[in-house]
């Protein structure tokens, strides 16, 4: 349970001056704001106004929280915490039985992104790092990035919690680096690594291999951002 706070008028001040909440139940309703299309936390709290009495009891919230109330509640929370929980959470139920009986590596893609609409005047946007399931998209671990920082230093607390056994994961050229694999292996995991200039001299060895011999697996074309795609697998 946590307490907060409402500032309440002149007329009020007789009334009790705290009302509790149910953490689950805020952030709950946060999450189905933002999914509704809200951007602010007044949008937040008018989500909650509209919401029928139904969906505010089956997600047990009792009373209508303010701006401020979220506010509040949002600032104090530990970021990488919230993340760590409910990627832990995904990861479980993401995971098939089946799947892990048949021994199936789960391909987990790690990316970076910068968060619409977190670009003001004062600051730069927010910039956070993922791991999502190839399949079904589902994020299984996140982090934000510090500022002036990049996706580098992120990339292997990203992956600490979780148990790489059975998952390959993929990541751009500018993940392709030692101790990153050194760190995925030691995990018991896989992984698929684009090379480019950044690693000159793997980019060298590789361009000796006798890729003419090789039989050509599959081949892809497509066209995207601007530009025609083609894609030659060779293994």
């Amino acid at each position: 349970m946590i307490k907060v706070l409402y500032a309440f008028d002149h007329e009020q001040r007789s009334r009790v001056r705290g009302r509790r909440y149910r953490l689950g139940s805020l952030l709950t309703l946060c999450l189905l704001a933002v999914l509704g299309g809200a951007t602010t936390l007044a949008g937040n709290a008018r989500y909650a106004s509209d919401a029928s009495p139904d969906m505010r009891e089956r997600i047990g919230l009792r009373g209508l929280p303010r701006a401020t109330t979220l506010g509040r509640l949002l600032s104090r929370l530990d970021g990488d915490a919230l993340d760590d929980a409910v990627g832990t959470w995904l990861a479980r139920h993401a995971t098939d039985p089946a799947d892990e009986a048949a021994l199936k590596l789960v391909g987990v893609a790690v990316d970076g992104k910068a968060v619409r609409g977190s670009r003001t005047r004062e600051k730069a946007a927010i910039h956070l790092i993922a791991a999502v399931l190839h399949e079904g998209q589902t994020v299984i671990s996140q982090r934000q990035i510090a500022a002036k920082s990049n996706e580098i230093p992120a990339f292997a607390p990203l992956l600490e919690r979780l148990d790489l056994r059975g998952y390959v994961i993929t990541a751009d050229a500018m993940h392709t680096q030692t101790g990153h694999a050194a760190h995925i292996t030691a995990q018991g995991g896989h992984y698929i690594l684009v090379v480019k200039g950044n690693q000159k001299n793997l980019s060298r060895q590789l361009r000796r291999l006798p890729w003419r011999e090789v039989p050509l697996q599959h081949r892809t074309r497509e066209q995207g951002h601007g530009r025609c795609e083609i894609r030659r697998l060779k293994v």
